[in-house]
This record gives C-alpha cells, structure tokens and sequence, in this order.
C-alpha cells in the first residue's frame, strides 16, 4: 500500500468512528508516544546519552457504574513498549522495555 493510501484509509476510518454516535460499555484504545528524547547521565565515568525510542500502547477497558449511584468504574488492562539504546556505553546496546498493567479508575459525581 501507497503511503497516501495509507493516509488516506486511516483518515475515513477516522471520520467514520467520528461520525457515528457510539456508546459501550467495553472499549480499546491504541496509541502511538513520539518520544523524542535524548537523555544524558554523568553518573558512570564516561558520559553517555541514551535516546528513548517512539513506541505503542495499547488500552483495554469495561465500564459499569452502580444501579442509582453517581459512582463509575472503569477496569483498565494495558501493554506499553518502546526501545532504550546505549550509544557510546557498552558498545551500543538496546534494550525492549515493556510495561503491562491493571488500572482501577473510579468517577465519583457528587449532587
């Protein structure tokens, strides 16, 4: 696939999620962090920088609220990924760090 088809595809989808009056009670999110980051450490003997690669994470959630209460809940599972690499100290590694996870939100409205 051309990347303006690509482009294109992504932004009818969009649109159209957009577009649609949705409401449910299981949801999943994705995202996509632009780390643009260059750490330095002058903590080991020689300096090194290690940059923070782009990465991804996804979102699964249930919401359900209690019967004639303000009260909402929102049980969240979710994965997070990017790479670390080590320029200049221990040859140039890269590590893969992942992060998966429980989340618990809780929306109270008062009256």
């Amino acid at each position: 696939m051309k990347n303006s088809t690509k482009r294109s595809f992504w932004f009818l989808m969009f649109l159209t999620c957009t577009a649609l009056p949705l409401s449910a009670q299981f949801g999943v999110t994705a995202f996509y962090n632009f780390n643009n980051i260059r750490a330095n450490s002058s903590e080991v003997r020689d300096n090194y920088s290690y940059p923070i690669e782009d990465g991804v994470e996804l979102q699964a959630h249930y919401w359900f609220r209690l019967p004639k209460k303000r009260i909402e809940f929102q049980p969240t599972v979710f994965y997070a990924g990017t790479t670390i690499g080590l320029e200049g100290f221990f040859s140039d590694q890269f590590y893969n760090i992942r992060d998966y996870g429980f989340q618990f939100e809780v929306n109270i409205y008062p009256l």
